[in-house]
């Protein structure tokens, strides 16, 4: 059953449409065995929010959250650039570390990025609910698996030097509770790296190539740095990815 969201970050139901897409593909990556029916294709539209500007996408359906944990998994490189994009993050958020770090990836997608970090002897633990994440090849990196959603229960204890969320915040329901639970995680002195999806270049591009069915948010610049201050979190660093279409930050706590 299709539904009508609320605005993700501030609740109003008051926004305005930017796009619209009718029979947008639910995935962009299938195999060749898959046979695509109305099941595969779902209605996106794109409004922003009159009152905080957040955009988001309005319709969803039940079930939807969960539907495609077990068609694809994101964050996996098909090429040496995109290797070539994890072991330049490993050297941005490492550049300056003292020590090796006790890192968390969240929503790991493949493990890639988690591997990366492994290879050069950092602690590593990921947090994927897929199934299809395989779990002993990245064991043989020494990964630590924990296939849960976030947050995992079994980690509640835990505190992390570096918490990466990449390419996940888009995703969920409930941006700003979700990455004060990332906050809670913290040891002290540590650091968040998040990567999103921009909202302006959306806007500004009118970029339907940069639409996807799974992702319910795009953040605007004014928009996250709001969430960023409502979760008491303060950037310090940031990075401009895929000529503006992605955008990375570092994140401390604010004491």
């Amino acid at each position: 059953m299709v539904q009508s969201r609320k605005c993700l970050v501030c609740g109003t139901t008051e926004c305005t449409e930017i796009i619209s897409i009718v029979n947008a593909p639910k995935t962009h990556v299938i195999s060749s065995e898959t046979k695509l029916t109305n099941d595969s294709f779902g209605s996106i539209e794109l409004v922003q929010c009159n009152r905080c500007w957040h955009i988001f996408n309005k319709f969803f359906s039940d079930g939807e959250t969960d539907s495609s944990q077990d068609l694809f998994l994101t964050n996996t490189p098909i090429n040496e650039s995109m290797l070539a994009r994890h072991e330049q993050t490993v050297d941005f958020l490492t550049a300056n570390a003292n020590k090796k770090l006790r890192i968390l990836d969240v929503g790991a997608g493949s493990g890639a990025l988690a591997a990366a970090f492994a290879k050069r002897g950092h602690q590593v633990t990921v947090v994927e609910p897929s199934a299809m994440i395989d779990e002993r090849a990245l064991n043989d990196f020494g990964v630590n698996v924990v296939k849960d959603f976030w947050p995992a229960i079994s980690l509640r204890d835990q505190k992390f030097d570096l918490i990466l969320c990449v390419q996940v915040l888009e995703h969920t329901s409930e941006p700003c509770s979700f990455l004060s639970t990332l906050s809670d995680s913290l040891d002290k002195n540590g650091e968040i790296y998040l990567e999103i999806p921009s909202g302006d270049w959306v806007v500004e591009n009118a970029s339907i190539a940069d639409i996807h069915y799974p992702h319910l948010s795009y953040f605007v610049t004014k928009v996250i740095y709001g969430i960023f201050e409502k979760v008491s979190l303060a950037p310090i660093a940031s990075r401009n990815l895929l000529n503006g279409r992605d955008l990375g930050f570092v994140l401390r706590a604010i004491e």
